[in-house]
């Protein structure tokens, strides 16, 4: 079992804050992250990684 599956277990909280930043994000800074917000946490965890890994990479790219 991954870690971030047994600590979301035991307390419920990884995801939850994960989702209330991603909620509080600014529009006008982020504007895709802040557009994609609630389709970033719909299904399952799996494609919730495969979106999350999708903007980082994005970020990175940008930084080059």
């Amino acid at each position: 079992m991954a870690f971030e599956q047994a600590s979301r277990k035991q307390d419920g909280t990884a995801m939850d804050s994960l989702y209330v930043s991603y909620q509080s994000v600014d529009a006008k800074e982020y504007p895709l992250i802040s557009s994609l917000k609630e389709e970033l946490f719909s299904g399952e965890q799996e494609r919730f990684r495969w979106g999350l890994e999708v903007i980082l990479q994005g970020m990175l790219q940008m930084q080059k």
